[in-house]
């Protein structure tokens, strides 16, 4: 007895859990020696699985852990305590497999968009060993873009975030890790949350309600992030149908001058013929007048559609900024 005692305050278990976990201290801390022991596998398998995410186009940067054993231990004696089945019989030999999240990873994006190629990329590496989660905030939008299997719950806290558990097998036994992506405004504002909240104050009302706050800020945030996105591309967008239109009426204008000047040569040979009838003479003058009418009316398009061209871009920019605008005024507002 006394050494449950000693165990279990090691381990931060209280003795309501552990009396009802009903587990064996031994087998528990065979499990603890074999995880310790097997510590270099456990990093150079989050290390595999992160230099691949790495390279995944759209993911910003990559961050992993191994689980802490005293952790370990205490999710095992809490699961056993909870009578979650899958634990039932969890031992030295299958504790790898049971327990998911020995290895945890999170590959970070810029923006909300970026997850659906990442996803397509990880499904394309890796198994999965369940139905990707992806986790949404109360109010969201439940249609997801991601046409893969998958599940969407509604986190109590308002973690956004995709879930998913991958296996490989880079030596004679598989190993399974737990990847979380998300935003880079969702991963800076759940850091603080689990920082501030946990263990002590996760119930705690003011606490709760500033921390809401703060994560529809974020919301917001990832928010105009893509609203940003979207904007440099119709910008991009704008600037390169400038750039052929431009393109366009320098060739028009250089086959407008060509022909000029093959008519300027044609009327030149009229000129110099000899015997020439007085309604002969008048075409020519005529032929002449619309030449030059011709002239006159292309150098007032050429000035012209430029600068109608301008101002339009001009009007799409206007619209975007105050767009823009909208959007970082509602932001205040939900910080408020």
């Amino acid at each position: 007895m006394t050494k449950d005692l000693d165990f279990i305050s090691e381990h931060n278990i209280d003795l309501d859990t552990w009396a009802a976990a009903k587990i064996d201290r031994e087998a528990l801390l065979e499990i603890k020696r074999d995880f310790n022991n097997n510590q270099a596998d456990f990093r150079n398998s989050a290390a595999y699985f992160s230099n691949v995410l790495q390279a995944i186009p759209g993911v910003h940067s990559v961050r992993w852990r191994i689980k802490d054993p005293k952790g370990l231990i205490r999710k095992i004696v809490r699961k056993c305590a909870q009578g979650n089945a899958k634990y039932a019989d969890i031992s030295v030999r299958n504790y790898q497999e049971v327990v998911t999240d020995l290895i945890g990873i999170r590959a970070i994006h810029l923006f909300k968009d970026d997850l659906v190629p990442i996803d397509t990329e990880i499904r394309a590496r890796w198994d999965t060993c369940e139905n990707p989660i992806i986790y949404i905030r109360e109010g969201d939008d439940k249609s997801a873009q991601i046409d893969a299997p998958h599940e969407i719950k509604i986190h109590e806290f308002g973690y956004r975030s995709a879930h998913y558990l991958i296996e490989s097998k880079p030596s004679r036994r598989k190993v399974v890790a737990e990847l979380q992506v998300r935003t880079i405004f969702e991963e800076g504002w759940s850091e603080i949350d689990h920082k501030l909240r946990y263990p002590d104050h996760s119930d705690n009302p003011d606490l709760k309600s500033v921390l809401t706050i703060f994560n529809r800020v974020a919301g917001s945030a990832d928010e105009i992030a893509s609203f940003t996105l979207r904007l440099k591309d119709s910008i991009e967008r704008t600037n390169s149908r400038l750039s052929e239109l431009k393109t366009e009426a320098e060739q028009a204008k250089n086959e407008r001058d060509g022909s000029f000047a093959r008519m300027d040569t044609i009327l030149k040979d009229l000129d110099s013929h000899k015997n020439k009838g007085e309604q002969y003479l008048g075409l020519i003058t005529q032929l002449k007048s619309e030449i030059d009418g011709i002239k006159k009316s292309s150098q007032v398009a050429s000035s012209v559609v430029p600068s109608q061209l301008k101002a339009k871009s001009q009007q799409e920019a206007n619209q975007a900024g105050g767009a823009l605008l909208a959007a970082l005024a509602t932001w205040a507002l939900l910080s408020k």
